[in-house]
């Protein structure tokens, strides 16, 4: 399994986004964490382990296999649009890696999210 850091949603946050967004029949739900870096964390932010952090969700990307919610955020994320992927079309070959590719985003009404910075 590859090694990644980032924000880990609470399981209050993840439900809240799950019960939100609507995610289509036969996709795979995911609402778990904002990417910040492949690989180990970068070292200013190594000492922030389990530190819980507030994500501002503040608009929403689909493409064909992917629909993902974007953050704004000060955090210096890998993605070049920082987002937590919420739901992935598995079944017609998407994987949640995908949502980097996403080109079109929309606005939505700003909400926050918490999760908490580790690797794994």
């Amino acid at each position: 399994m590859t090694h990644f850091a980032g924000i880990f949603l609470d399981d209050s946050s993840r439900s809240r986004l799950l019960a939100n967004f609507t995610v289509p029949s036969g996709w795979t739900p995911y609402a778990e964490h904002l990417t910040i870096s492949l690989g180990s964390l970068p070292d200013n932010l190594k000492q922030k382990v389990g530190m819980t952090y507030k994500l501002k969700i503040t608009k929403i990307g689909i493409s064909k296999t992917n629909i993902a919610l974007g953050v704004d955020t000060k955090l210096d994320t890998k993605n070049k649009v920082p987002h937590i992927t919420l739901a992935v079309d598995t079944e017609n070959g998407g994987k949640p890696l995908m949502s980097n590719q996403i080109t079109k985003w929309k606005n939505i009404k700003p909400f926050y999210v918490t999760g908490k910075l580790n690797e794994r």
